[in-house]
């Protein structure tokens, strides 16, 4: 699998070395970050057809959902949409916020 990411060579106007510049795309930011969180989503085919499930992984070309009992292979080019409910994604943000600020406040118990 490929590690989604592009290297741009831009070249010195003075003759000097060139420089690299590492960039993700908008795309592969947010199905890494759905994939990581273990978010539900919504994949809306180009046929009209509606997948519901979890991202395991994805590449340049395909993306492989968890769909229960199943899991599929999509190629991206055949992908109209992709959504994701904003209530997951605060819900989880809520619950990574709490979390955090239990542990900080275990941690000062300790201290004293």
């Amino acid at each position: 699998m490929s590690t989604n990411k592009e290297t741009i060579n831009l070249e010195s106007t003075k003759g000097g070395s060139g420089v690299e510049i590492s960039t993700q795309s908008v795309q592969d930011s947010f199905l890494n970050h759905i994939r990581r969180e273990h978010v539900t989503v919504t994949l809306y085919l180009m046929n009209g057809i509606k997948l519901i499930g979890r991202i395991k992984s994805f590449d340049k070309f395909c993306v492989l959902l968890d769909a229960g009992q199943q899991d599929m292979l999509i190629f991206k080019h055949a992908i109209s949409t992709v959504s994701v409910p904003r209530s997951s994604i605060e819900a989880r943000k809520s619950e990574a916020i709490a979390a955090s600020r239990e542990k900080a406040k275990a941690n000062q118990a300790k201290k004293e």
